[in-house]
């Protein structure tokens, strides 16, 4: 489906992308729109940006492509969807933990109704870095329906688009009878798009807190 690779976007500047692939043609080029904390040259890294969602539509079906770290970010995988992506490729080198791989997998894939392919690295790189693997597919109900171990691992899974909404939740009777996409309240949106669109800062204190003599 994708790869991943450094290309140099300027002196000094690098740019993730990735590759969404029919076949053996390449169809859409994809630069990761969110580097990774310190990476990004804002924050004096190495990383440009990207500013584009990718969607591409090959023979089995709409597929969009998001990069490791931008699975943190719901904006991006609702705009993938809302562009008609029925599933989403998520490659991957994720070191933070697997509870938090599967969080963003989960989350992104039941927020959009989306099909999640999360792909992540494993091994030892040559830093020494080692990767837990853990690859999975979610269905648009938040089901984890395969999932990969920490060495090299392959699944194939059947994912049926006509079942995969049929019930509220994995195993239940209930049918699934609203949707996350279709009832979205479009009063709200504009009247806040600017909240959307401006700088925040961190909410809560964040990183190494400072030596506190008084507990």
């Amino acid at each position: 489906m994708g790869h991943l690779r450094a290309r140099p976007a300027a002196r000094n500047r690098v740019q993730h992308r990735g590759a969404a692939r029919a076949g053996w043609e390449r169809a859409r080029r994809y630069l990761k729109t969110h580097p990774f904390g310190g990476e990004i040259c804002t924050r004096g890294g190495w990383v440009t940006p990207g500013d584009e969602v990718c969607v591409v539509h090959i023979t089995l079906g709409r597929i969009g492509l998001i990069i490791c770290f931008d699975g943190d970010y719901p904006e991006l995988s609702r705009i993938t969807a809302l562009r008609g992506a029925k599933v989403i490729a998520r490659p991957s080198a994720l070191l933070r933990s697997a509870d938090i791989w599967e969080l963003n997998n989960r989350a992104r894939a039941y927020d959009n109704y989306v099909y999640v392919i999360g792909a992540n690295g494993t091994g030892t790189d040559p830093a020494g870095v080692l990767y837990f693997g853990n690859s999975m597919i979610v269905s648009p109900i938040a089901e984890v329906v395969a999932r990969a171990a920490s060495h090299e691992y392959g699944v194939s899974p059947i994912l049926d688009s006509g079942r995969a909404m049929a019930s509220l939740t994995p195993g239940s009777s209930v049918q699934h009878l609203f949707s996350h996409l279709a009832d979205r309240n479009l009063n709200l949106l504009p009247r806040y798009a600017e909240d959307l669109c401006r700088l925040a800062a961190f909410p809560f204190p964040h990183g190494r807190p400072a030596d506190n003599p008084d507990g």
